[in-house]
């Protein structure tokens, strides 16, 4: 409820900020440049499996071959084959001098090889001997990034960039995904990718093949040799025409190599592209706009921390409250009289009827019937309304039967004489000083049967000498055993402290909290000095307008 009751408050702040991040998201989201993935399903030949332990072979098998797929050895000749490093999107971008420098090179030089060094050197063996020697070819293998020239090197760095593989679960099926601008290109990539897997395996078989070949090739030479010089070794004869017989079976093997895996489903191109999803980002932008709008909200909420409800006063303050008095409509209309004007002109209104419950709830705590004594009306601060709490009181108890007196404290910033729209002659300077008796500074409320003694001129009178608590007694004692109610409207705590010293011969204290204005911590240090002073009871009234 806290959290609802904030971001009510920070209502606007927070769908601005929502609408700002979400627009701005959109316009960033329309920018993107979509990209496709096209998708090659290859397929693992599964009469490789063993069959005791299928499931192993098959989960060993395919991981092992998603591994392979991602080798730089398979995407270098992709990049080979489709000619991807004279692609400028798979080269750095250069300058018009680099470009220049790079055109005259290749004019000179040719363009850049990019095969592979163990094949070089397996095409130049097959040449001269007929096969090639597995321990060059490994040499060779070992040479291979050195012969990849820069522009290959980065283009290799690109394309694997756009290269996805990945196994499809527990099965045999690996899938190859390509992400590309284009979705021509990326199914175009995606199944050359895989057909040069397919090519791969073949030809690694095949080179098996001619390393065997090899292998009894130079085995026969040996045995040849040895029954030239010995005609009579049956037994030697015997392992030549085995050795015979295998190399034969070796040779045969080559018309029937193929690879260990097929291709399930070659890519098409896509007709949706796979980034941007642009519902999920605007859904995640929103959400995202939401959330940041929700955090600087509480922070601002809790930097600026207003009293807004009757809950939080109670919270923070720890004492109950006892009414609070609603804001009239159109109030900003409305002069600070003609607001404690309307107990009298509409005593039907939800603000009449509020001043009233106050009012007899005062009347059950003091258990005195009309009979309540001296109330102390103040405020932590100025402009918290409660000067009118003071006179609509007033005027509520007079209207209700009793005889009421109200009595300007705040001599500093006096109100109440503007508030009953009456004079400010003489009043409560004159009666401390004795310059003028009780019923000299009584002046009748002209819409009510409420008295009302005002502040007076204070201005050639120091109110701390004025302020003297057994002047102070005299005066409200005399007023009390007089008058069924006296309110003191006093001024406010945290700028004076009149009212510390008014707090010894009040009965109660009413501490005006105006709604939206109130700072807890201000409001609680003053009723903490309040509490201090004395040990009358406090009790908050959560107001909605200023004086």
């Amino acid at each position: 409820m806290s959290l609802l009751r904030m971001m009510r408050r920070q209502l606007r702040l927070i769908v601005a900020i929502t609408v700002f991040v979400t627009v701005a998201s959109l316009i960033v989201i329309m920018s993107l440049k979509k990209e496709y993935t096209a998708t090659t399903l290859v397929m693992l030949d599964e009469r490789n499996a063993r069959l005791l332990e299928p499931s192993v072979a098959n989960t060993l098998a395919a991981d092992g071959e998603v591994e392979i797929l991602k080798s730089d050895n398979i995407a270098l000749q992709v990049v080979d084959r489709l000619g991807l490093y004279r692609d400028p999107d798979f080269l750095p971008k250069q300058g018009w001098l680099g470009q220049r420098i790079a055109e005259l090179t290749e004019a000179v030089t040719g363009p850049p090889k990019v095969g592979s060094a163990a094949t070089a050197i397996s095409d130049e063996q097959a040449r001269s001997t007929g096969a090639p020697d597995s321990a060059q070819v490994d040499a060779a293998s070992d040479a291979e990034a050195d012969v990849v020239d820069p522009p290959a090197a980065q283009a290799l760095r690109v394309f694997k960039s756009k290269v996805t593989v990945r196994r499809r679960g527990l099965t045999d099926v690996i899938a190859i995904d390509v992400t590309d601008p284009d979705p021509k290109r990326a199914a175009q990539y995606s199944n050359a990718y895989a057909e040069v897997y397919l090519e791969e395996q073949v030809a690694t078989k095949l080179r098996g093949i001619d390393r065997a070949e090899a292998a009894l090739t130079r085995r026969l030479s040996e045995i040849d040799e040895e029954l030239k010089r010995s005609e009579t070794h049956i037994g030697l004869r015997q392992v030549y025409q085995d050795s015979l017989a295998r190399l034969k079976a070796v040779a045969q093997q080559r018309d029937t190599v193929g690879p260990d895996a097929r291709i399930a489903s070659q890519a098409r191109p896509p007709d949706l592209p796979s980034f941007p999803n642009r519902k999920l980002f605007l859904l995640l932008a929103v959400l995202g706009g939401f959330g940041v709008s929700v955090g600087i909200a509480y922070l601002r909420d809790l930097h600026s921390r207003r009293v807004h409800t009757e809950d939080e006063v109670e919270v923070f303050t720890g004492v109950p409250i006892l009414a609070s008095l609603p804001k009239l409509p159109s109030s900003k209309h409305h002069h600070p009289s003609s607001i404690a004007d309307v107990v009298v002109d509409q005593p039907g209104s939800r603000y009449s009827e509020s001043v009233r419950t106050l009012l007899f709830t005062l009347q059950a705590i003091m258990n005195r019937g009309r009979k309540i004594g001296i109330v102390l009306v103040t405020s932590a601060e100025e402009n918290e309304g409660k000067s009118t709490l003071a006179v609509s009181l007033a005027r509520s108890a007079a209207i209700a039967g009793s005889k009421v007196v109200i009595v300007d404290c705040n001599l500093r910033d006096p109100e109440v004489h503007g508030l009953l729209s009456i004079q400010n002659e003489v009043g409560l300077v004159d009666l401390l000083t004795r310059a003028a008796p009780e019923h000299a500074v009584l002046q009748n409320d002209p819409r009510s049967h409420c008295r009302a003694i005002t502040s007076g001129h204070v201005a050639s009178v120091s109110p701390e000498w004025l302020l003297r608590t057994e002047q102070i007694e005299g005066v409200l004692q005399s007023l009390r055993a007089e008058y069924d109610v006296v309110i003191l409207d006093a001024p406010p705590v945290e700028r004076y402290a009149d009212s510390l010293l008014f707090t010894n011969v009040a009965d109660l204290v009413l501490f005006a909290v105006r709604s939206g204005v109130a700072k807890p911590q201000v409001v609680k240090s003053a009723l903490t000095q309040l509490q201090r002073c004395s040990d009358v009871d406090v009790f908050p009234i959560l107001t909605a307008h200023t004086t």
